[in-house]
């Protein structure tokens, strides 16, 4: 991963890279969900279960990810709309560059929507290897609880 991010590979391409390192099968791009979000990733785990991916950032920006507060919100917001519109709800999942500093106002906002039954279902770090892990288990169905994203 980190090669991909010094020959400058964008971060959906990185994410789409990971989601296949991990396990996630049938990974289809740009997937439409009801009231208008538009996904970038849509997988399977090997549980059969739907996982669905937003990712946020660029590894070229001075703010990335989902440490820029209007980034965090619209994330947030996408994430919000699907776990209200879609049944059976998929694991809604956000890729992200950098996630918000621990502590910070934007960790607080993440944390509380975060969880098995929150909106957000886990927040990975793309080049963060424990992150990695977490989604690679995930894929697998060895575990069926995410990391706390106020945690991170």
């Amino acid at each position: 991963m980190s090669r991909a991010v010094r020959e400058g590979k964008k971060a959906k391409d990185i994410a789409k890279a990971l989601l296949v390192q991990c396990g996630f099968e049938e990974i289809r791009s740009g997937v439409k969900a009801p009231g208008g979000v538009i996904v970038d990733f849509a997988a399977i785990g090997a549980d059969g279960q739907e996982w669905w991916f937003d990712v946020s950032g660029a590894f070229t920006s001075t703010r990335p990810g989902l440490q820029r507060t209007d980034t965090l919100w619209k994330a947030i917001g996408r994430a919000s709309v699907v776990h209200a519109a879609v049944d059976p709800w998929p694991r809604y999942v956000l890729l992200t560059t950098d996630a918000p500093r621990r502590n910070s106002a934007g960790a607080k906002a993440l944390a509380a929507v975060t969880g098995v039954n929150g909106p957000v279902y886990d927040v990975i770090e793309l080049l963060d290897p424990v992150d990695g892990q977490r989604l690679a288990d995930q894929a697998r169905g060895l575990t069926a609880h995410p990391a706390i994203a106020g945690d991170a």
